[in-house]
């Protein structure tokens, strides 16, 4: 972790994972299936305790439908 406590993992495109020390795994805009930079597949994602989306794009919003509806985490963005 940095000084800040946070640390963001970048998968390419869009998709950012944020590691808040002592606090929650955020996912955003989790777009990997229409990513062609993706590091990681939708398997190699550990449980995220939110999806944030910034907007409703297909290359920002992708894949955060599976992701919430396999992992029963809330999703929070625009027009949601």
């Amino acid at each position: 972790m940095s000084d800040s406590g946070c640390r963001l993992v970048y998968h390419g495109m869009a998709f950012f994972e944020m590691h808040v020390k002592d606090g929650p795994l955020l996912f955003i805009d989790p777009c990997i299936t229409l990513n062609r930079f993706a590091t990681v597949t939708l398997d190699e994602l550990p449980k995220p305790d939110a999806v944030l989306v910034t907007h409703l794009a297909r290359d920002h919003y992708g894949d955060a439908p599976a992701i919430v509806t396999q992992h029963q985490v809330q999703m929070y963005g625009a027009g949601m």
